[in-house]
């Protein structure tokens, strides 16, 4: 009768539990990545979620634009705080911090294996999983620690970005939809060795400077990246710092692949398949692409060089009022 009854398997050895001395050696190998994740937490939690200090995102940038410099920023003698333009520079930090921790929370969704990635690729370890929310957390703080702390100011009929421990630097032109991504347009451009200017020509071709510019076949964003393309890369497509990241980064690599701006640019527009194919010839889209980038990466050039040569100007006359005032 006992050999009609079903076998019951034996109990398998359950896993070893870490003691409390590795636990502890575990934290403190990661105490600096704790900490500072839970600076920003407390931080974001504070002033967006618990309720006694909560402020609404319109009073909080009306606050911050509209407040004193900090005591130890000392301002030249007439230069004041441009308020509408502080405005307009922290919503703009405000939107690509919010779509920055959007990345975040789909990064730690990923990693714990709830979401999966936007679509099946080959990361580096360090562009995927918990190394990716760390990487992604730390940019969105400082998006946010600019945010805060950035103000527009104008001193004798300059406009300056003044950060929150006084440095100063000019901008070419805030109101221009592609030249107010000046920043993100220079860091990228120095970070994969490829030129302001083409950078900035290629946003304007794609999307014209808007940040949530979307195609019928499904490109995101400032550059036009694909979904795909964009996690190859890494990136967020949405936010538009890692947008402008992402889409020089493949810039770069079609001009290391083709040798040519003409043959990168092709690829941009077309696919490298097109490119390799020889078929870009016959596309009159791709045709007319590789005609107009040059021409307004010609135009961005000398706005540079224009721009470049009056900051040189300005550092020569703030010497020599120095000079005289000693």
């Amino acid at each position: 009768m006992s050999s009609l009854l079903p076998k019951i398997p034996k109990l398998t050895k359950l896993p070893k539990l870490p003691s409390w001395a590795q636990v502890i050696q575990a934290l403190r190998r990661h105490r600096k990545a704790l900490l500072e994740a839970g600076v920003w937490l407390v931080i974001i939690a504070v002033v967006f979620f618990v309720p006694q200090t909560r402020l609404t995102a319109n009073r909080l940038i009306y606050v911050l634009s509209n407040r004193k410099p900090p005591a130890w920023v000392s301002l030249p003698k007439g230069a004041k705080i441009d308020v509408d333009s502080t405005e307009r520079y922290k919503r703009q930090e405000l939107a690509e911090f919010n779509a920055k921790m959007t990345g975040v929370g789909r990064d730690v969704l990923t990693a714990l294996g709830l979401k999966r990635p936007l679509v099946t690729v080959t990361l580096k370890p360090s562009l995927y999983g918990w190394p990716k929310v760390r990487q992604d957390l730390q940019a969105a703080g400082n998006t946010f620690v600019e945010f805060w702390g950035v103000s527009i100011l104008t001193y004798q009929g300059q406009t300056y970005i003044m950060g929150i421990v006084g440095a100063t630097s000019t901008p070419i032109n805030m109101s221009d939809n592609v030249l107010r991504w000046q920043k993100d347009i220079e860091a990228s451009a120095q970070k994969y060795h490829v030129e302001a200017a083409l950078v900035a020509a290629v946003i304007e071709t794609e999307s014209g400077g808007d940040p949530d510019a979307l195609s019928p076949v499904g490109a995101i964003g400032l550059m036009q990246l694909m979904p795909g393309t964009a996690a190859s890369l890494g990136v967020n497509p949405y936010d538009p710092a890692q947008n402008i990241d992402g889409g020089t980064h493949y810039l770069e690599v079609q001009l290391q692949h083709f040798g040519s701006l003409e043959g990168a640019l092709a690829a941009y527009n077309a696919g490298p398949g097109e490119v390799a194919s020889g078929n870009w010839v016959k596309l009159p889209e791709t045709l007319n692409y590789v005609q107009k980038v040059p021409m307004l990466q010609e135009k961005y050039e000398r706005i540079w060089a224009q721009h470049a040569a009056a900051d040189a100007q300005r550092a020569k006359a703030r010497e020599q009022a120095m000079a005289k005032h000693n």
